[in-house]
């Protein structure tokens, strides 16, 4: 009889360790996601995600308590942090970001070479002269999606511009047909 009770008691322990590690891996991934939704200003959405975040927060918390070994704290601890990875994951890959990126350029030549490289990558880019301390530098602005924007640092870098000053900017809303030419 003991034999079943141990094997019983094995196979309910697995059962609740696979139900906390399930849970937390939801609710990290939710918990991430809300900020998303929040940046986006989906506050109905957002207020549901954070109900359902919690609920499954206090029902994973409620299994470990009542287990009162560590493995399910160490079964818990790698849910969240898998379920951060997994949120991390969806956002980059499936939420649609747009970026306005502006990098410092020096050599009018390179400039030209990139814009129609670029053009012919079906990126458009706008060039737009300056001058930082007396010499003549180029801001080229455009609109990227982390693709487009990859290929821009990686034509920079076989040019030579392994490190080119610039800024990029997340952008919440655009408006026109810019959409239309951007490459998820």
């Amino acid at each position: 009889i003991k034999k079943k009770e141990v094997k019983y008691m094995n196979f309910e322990m697995l059962i609740t360790f696979s139900i906390i590690f399930s849970l937390n891996l939801i609710t990290s991934a939710l918990s991430q996601l809300k900020y998303v939704l929040a940046n986006k200003s989906k506050s109905w959405e957002m207020y549901a995600l954070i109900g359902i975040d919690t609920l499954f927060y206090l029902w994973s918390l409620k299994l470990v308590m009542k287990d009162t070994s560590l493995w399910g704290v160490i079964i818990l601890t790698i849910g969240k942090l898998l379920g951060i990875t997994l949120a991390n994951f969806v956002e980059d890959k499936l939420i649609r970001k747009i970026y306005l990126y502006q990098i410092y350029l020096s050599d009018y030549d390179f400039v030209l070479e990139l814009e129609k490289a670029a053009h012919e990558n079906n990126i458009s880019v706008t060039t737009v002269k300056g001058y930082s301390n007396g010499i003549e530098r180029y801001i080229l602005s455009a609109h990227l999606t982390s693709k487009q924007a990859k290929w821009i640092f990686t034509y920079l870098k076989n040019n030579g511009i392994k490190d080119p000053t610039a800024d990029a900017f997340e952008l919440s809303k655009t408006f026109g047909n810019i959409k239309n030419r951007l490459d998820f």
